[in-house]
């Protein structure tokens, strides 16, 4: 009887310590943004690499769709520039709201021709910089937001862009159907969304595994969640003229999927 009082005392004491660790760590990593410096080099230097490795035939084929004036949410470090076919885009607005990861993604933008306004502002160039740059350049711009306050910044409007790119994002957002609905709203008609997530398993131990260590891998992966269902609410939202959404299979334990939504014209 003493011995199973014992291991209760300790399964109970265990469970409060991980509650109350996990409320420490959530309101000051806000305060001190903890998870952001944390996901930028959990990410750089140790999830980014694998899952890069496992998703590079399929970002070769869905990115090289990208045509026109293009956004791209929740750019990172830049990992998908190297898929993006400059020939036919115009303009690329890229939005990252982790301030700890803008160097790389500066950096990354810096093996592209980058235009902005001069002394520094919105570009990487100012007066002193010897650059041949003419009206036929690329033009890449970096905005370090969300994409609310982008939208609220006028940074950028509505109803402007031929294509918006989310690649592995939308499992952070909060309210995923919200986001969903700006972006169709930032896209002209007959644009195209083009996209990669992960998405909840369909199997079920998997399933159930996810929901367990869903709180804890939201702290170190700045709020990402492993239970999404990204699929069923692209499909499920009016407005789009063509969705096409597929799973694929990769060496990691996640259920991936990619597809493009046309918006009506």
């Amino acid at each position: 009887m003493m011995e199973d009082k014992s291991q209760l005392l300790i399964i109970g004491t265990g469970i409060i310590f991980a509650v109350v660790s996990y409320i420490l760590i959530d309101y000051f990593g806000k305060k001190l943004h903890f998870k952001q410096r944390f996901f930028k080099n959990f990410w750089g230097y140790l999830l980014g690499p694998i899952i890069e490795k496992s998703l590079k035939s399929t970002k070769e084929k869905l990115y090289s769709e990208a045509n026109g004036k293009v956004l791209e949410i929740g750019s990172g470090i830049g990992s998908t520039f190297k898929y993006l076919n400059f020939e036919k885009i115009t303009t690329l607005v890229s939005i990252e709201p982790n301030p700890f990861m803008f160097y790389e993604l500066e950096k990354e933008s810096l093996k592209y021709v980058r235009v902005g306004k001069k002394g520094g502002k919105e570009g990487l160039y100012n007066d002193h910089d010897q650059l041949n740059l003419n009206s036929d350049s690329k033009r890449i711009k970096i905005i370090s937001k969300s994409i609310e306050k982008s939208i609220n910044d006028k940074d950028i409007e509505y109803l402007t862009f031929d294509t918006v790119i989310c690649n592995l994002v939308l499992c952070s957002i909060k309210d995923e159907r919200e986001m969903l609905e700006k972006i169709k709203r930032l896209l002209k008609p007959g644009g195209k969304f083009l996209f990669i997530e992960h998405i909840a398993s369909e199997k079920k131990h998997w399933k159930i595994f996810q929901h367990l260590i869903n709180p804890f891998w939201s702290l170190i992966g700045d709020n990402c969640k492993l239970t999404k269902k990204t699929d069923t609410e692209i499909k499920s939202m009016k407005g789009w003229e063509k969705v096409s959404i597929s799973q694929f299979v990769t060496t990691l334990p996640l259920t991936f999927i990619h597809g493009i939504a046309i918006k009506e014209l």
